[in-house]
C-alpha cells in the first residue's frame, strides 16, 4: 500500500501525528510504503502512484479543493486533526486564521468528505464524530525509537514550562500562582522553553537569577535540552476551555521521558498514574509548593508514569490503531 502524505510544512504536532510517526508504522505494516509531499508540489500524476492520500490538520481552501480533487480521482482520504479548530478562544494567536467563517467551512467540509478521521482524544471526537462517523481516537504516543526514558536518581531544583504564544493566557491564569511559588522557592529556577512570560517575570524577585527563558527549536534538539535540564517539574497550567479540554496529554508524556513529575489538570486526558493533578488556580499554587517543598516522592511518581505510559502510549501499541484504520480504509 502506497500512502501519499501531504502537508503545508512540518509543523510541531507532526512528531506525533504524521512524520514521526510513519517509520514504525512500516515496521509493522511491512507493504506500507510513504509518499512524503511535505512542502512539495504534486500534480494528478503524482497522486496517481498513490493508493490512499492523508492529510494532517488540513484548513485551507487549497485543501478543501484537493478533497473534491481526490474525490474526482477516487482516492480513499485520511484526515487527522490535533486541536478542535472548531473552538480555538479569541485569546489565541491563532483566533483570526481559524475563526474566519471561510476556514470553518474548509475544516467542516474536509471532515465530512474524509473516508477516515483520527483524532488524539475523546474529548475531540466527541466534536468530530457529529460531521463524520468514521472517527478513530488515535491518542499522541511515546517514541521509544528516539526518545530514551531519563532515570535519574536525583534532580536539580528546576521547575519546567514548555509552549508558544498560543499559550500565553493558559500562564496568565496561573501567573500569581506561579509568581508568589517562585519567589518562596528561592532555591529553585524556573525554565521557559518556547517563550517568554514577561508578566511572570515581572512579579519575580531577582528574576534574571530566578528565571530562564528559551527560544523554541528543532524537536529533536528541544528533547534533548528537557534531558539535560534534569528537572524535578514539568507544569501545565491550562485555562478551563472547551479547547484546552480538547487538548492531548503531550506535556505529560514529555515531562515523563525527562524524568519529571507532571502537575497537570485533573480533566480525563491527564488524571493518569504519577500525574501530580490541580483542580483550580489555588490548587494549582498548593500543588506546585508542595513540590518543591519535597513533599512528593518524585521518583516514585515519575516511574508510576512510566509504566502506564508504556502500557498504554507507547507508539508501537498506538500504530496499531493506525494499521485497523488504514486496512479499513483500504476495504472500501
Amino acid at each position: 500500500m502506497k500512502l501519499m502524505v501531504i502537508n503545508e510544512k512540518l509543523i510541531s504536532s507532526s512528531f506525533y501525528r504524521a512524520h514521526g510517526i510513519f517509520n514504525d508504522l512500516c515496521q509493522q505494516m511491512k507493504d506500507l510504503q510513504i509518499i512524503d509531499m511535505a512542502g512539495k508540489g504534486y500534480t494528478w500524476a503524482d497522486i496517481l502512484q498513490a493508493d490512499a492520500v492523508y492529510l494532517h490538520s488540513p484548513y485551507s481552501d487549497e485543501h478543501s479543493n484537493l478533497i473534491l480533487y481526490l474525490k474526482e480521482m477516487n482516492k480513499p482520504v485520511w484526515v487527522d486533526y490535533d486541536d478542535d479548530l472548531f473552538h480555538v478562544p479569541d485569546d489565541n494567536p491563532m483566533w483570526f486564521l481559524y475563526s474566519n467563517l471561510r476556514t470553518q467551512e474548509n475544516i467542516k467540509t474536509i471532515i465530512q468528505l474524509a473516508n477516515q478521521v483520527s483524532v488524539s482524544t475523546a474529548s475531540l471526537a466527541n466534536v468530530i464524530q457529529k460531521l463524520n462517523k468514521n472517527t478513530w481516537v488515535i491518542p499522541n504516543a511515546y517514541n521509544n525509537e528516539i526518545l530514551n526514558f531519563r532515570r535519574e536518581p536525583k534532580r536539580n531544583q528546576v521547575v519546567v514550562w514548555r509552549g508558544s504564544n498560543t499559550h500565553e493566557v493558559d500562564l496568565m491564569v496561573y501567573a500569581d500562582a506561579i509568581a508568589e511559588i517562585t519567589n518562596k522557592a528561592d532555591t529553585w529556577k524556573w525554565v521557559y522553553l518556547g517563550y517568554h512570560p514577561w508578566f511572570i517575570r515581572a512579579a519575580v524577585t531577582n528574576p534574571f537569577e530566578r528565571m530562564v527563558s528559551l527560544p523554541i527549536t528543532d524537536p529533536i534538539w528541544y528533547y534533548k535540552k528537557l534531558r539535560d535540564l534534569n528537572a524535578s517539574c514539568m507544569q501545565v497550567p491550562l485555562a478551563d476551555n472547551i479547547f484546552n479540554h480538547c487538548k492531548s496529554n503531550i506535556a505529560w508524556i514529555e515531562g515523563t521521558y525527562a524524568g519529571c513529575v507532571c502537575l497537570v489538570p485533573e480533566w480525563e486526558e491527564w488524571n493518569h498514574p504519577g500525574a501530580i493533578t490541580y483542580k483550580d488556580t489555588k490548587d494549582y499554587g498548593d500543588k506546585l509548593k508542595l513540590i518543591t517543598e519535597g513533599a512528593f516522592d518524585l521518583t516514585k511518581q515519575v516511574m508510576q508514569s512510566y509504566r502506564f505510559i508504556q502500557e498504554n502510549f507507547a507508539l508501537y501499541k498506538i500504530n496499531r490503531i493506525r494499521m485497523q484504520l488504514l486496512k479499513k480504509m483500504m476495504e472500501l
